[in-house]
């Protein structure tokens, strides 16, 4: 069952001094937040702090151990190899499968992550396996489409004009400008996903989806709502109908701040809803000779392409939590509830508001991976399944979005560095210098110079 108490909910010690924009401003004040055990934190530099770890006894056994597998021949952390898996498998099922049961809240199992890791720790040995079939499907509809428009063009004029041009199909998008990812989901029923080494590519093309709001439908691609696009250049708008859409990468500790508080991103909500895997510990390991199995390999493969299943409707399986798994989700959403009252709103309330989201997400992923392993119900998200998912959200990802937002959170202005003339005066005013002509003689400069700047600085 979830906990009552949890270590890992307490408070990371905010840095916001100095001037900052409207969410650093938001944050101030606010980092005072323990729950639900007060006499817990978990600022990096406790002593007695615990090590934060991305459980897997959730999962299928088997995926279970693909995941420490991959994880000891890819030399990667296990929190990325895990995130990873789950990421593949949300995009694997798509817009087929829809959870309700949430109040008026219908939800694809669309997962937005991002892996923290320095270069040369791991972060692309650990996504490129678990993604490795939808890549190659994504080179196959690729080619059928060029097959396609190859039969199309050698059509006669009269032949090519009773037919429709054939559309480019896209599962995973590289590096795509906004126009492209809306086009691309417009013409592929299942949806598709952004899947880059360096997820801040993605973040770069952001401010192109609208003049007014720079993620405003980057927003709307989360909640799976409808998406209209109006450009000046285009004659016809279009719109994409409750599209399925993730983001997944990696992501550089010195690039978390220009990436994710940059142009307003942070005030707007953006960052709030991916979750994180962020190591305590950076490690470059000695090389090994540790391999993973061709067999379990083919074995994930064969789980991914049975989630796979592009030509269902939308939302044609309907996934609804058992009894148990909605009383398991409602203490979950209630313990988040308090946590954002006794923070009174601002940073942790947001991160604490899409773990409600998020935690749906997961455990519906999680069950899915358990009716193809294991033969559960795809109909029915199971008490085990959302609990694993509860303990994911509260016991991690809740940490590593605090660490993430401390980040973000710090002052942007540094303090001005200190001139000659004023590192002169500081000097005579803490150390009283008897004679000016001496501190000048042991600076290399002349008395009056010591005098001049002294005198300088004193009328400022």
């Amino acid at each position: 069952m979830i906990e009552e108490k949890s270590p890992t909910m307490g408070a990371t010690t905010l840095n916001n001094s100095g001037k900052g924009s409207d969410f650093q401003r938001d944050a101030q004040g606010k980092s005072d937040v323990f729950a639900p055990n007060p006499d817990t934190s978990f600022v990096t530099d406790a002593p007695d702090e615990p090590t934060h770890v991305l459980p897997i006894d959730g999962l299928p056994d088997k995926v279970q151990e693909y995941i420490s597998q991959l994880s000891a021949a890819g030399q990667c952390p296990r929190e990325h190899v895990t995130l990873a898996c789950m990421a593949a498998a949300s995009l694997a099922i798509g817009s087929r499968v829809q959870v309700q049961g949430f109040k008026r809240h219908k939800n694809y199992l669309s997962i937005w992550g991002v892996m923290i890791s320095e270069s040369g720790t791991g972060k692309s040995p650990a996504m490129e396996p678990p993604f490795e079939w939808l890549e190659n499907e994504n080179s196959r509809l690729a080619q059928h489409y060029q097959d396609e428009l190859s039969q199309f063009n050698a059509l006669s004029k009269k032949d090519r004009e009773c037919q429709d041009k054939p559309r480019v199909k896209r599962l995973i998008l590289k590096d795509p400008s906004a126009q492209a990812i809306a086009k691309r989901l417009k013409y592929t029923q299942h949806g598709a996903g952004v899947v880059l080494d360096e997820v801040a590519k993605f973040f770069q093309n952001i401010d192109q989806f609208s003049s007014g709001d720079s993620s405003g439908a980057i927003l709307s691609l989360y909640n799976g709502k409808s998406l209209v696009i109006d450009r000046v250049d285009d004659e016809v708008s279009f719109g994409v109908d409750t599209p399925f859409f993730m983001i997944f990468g990696g992501l550089q500790p010195a690039r978390v701040f220009d990436t994710l508080a940059s142009a307003g991103k942070a005030d707007g909500g953006l960052p709030q809803r991916f979750l994180y895997t962020y190591p305590e510990e950076q490690k470059w390991d000695d090389y090994s000779e540790e391999e993973i199995s061709d067999e379990l390999c083919q074995w994930w493969d064969s789980v991914i392409q049975k989630l796979y299943q592009p030509d269902a409707d939308k939302a044609s399986l309907i996934m609804r939590p058992s009894a148990e798994a909605k009383r398991a989700y409602i203490k979950f959403f209630n313990e988040m509830q308090r946590v954002s009252r006794e923070a009174n709103g601002g940073v942790v309330a947001q991160i604490a508001a899409k773990l409600q989201v998020n935690v749906i997400r997961w455990a519906g992923v999680v069950q899915m991976l358990r009716h193809v392993c294991n033969g559960e119900s795809c109909f029915t998200i199971s008490v085990e399944s959302m609990e694993y998912a509860a303990r994911c959200m509260k016991d991690y990802f809740f940490w590593t979005a605090r660490r993430i937002f401390d980040t973000i959170t710090m002052p942007t202005t540094q303090p001005k560095p200190i001139g000659n003339e004023e590192l002169i005066a500081e000097v005579c005013k803490r150390f009283n210098v008897p004679s000016t002509d001496a501190l000048g003689a042991a600076l290399g400069i002349s008395g009056q110079a010591v005098r001049k700047a002294r005198a300088k600085v004193a009328k400022k």
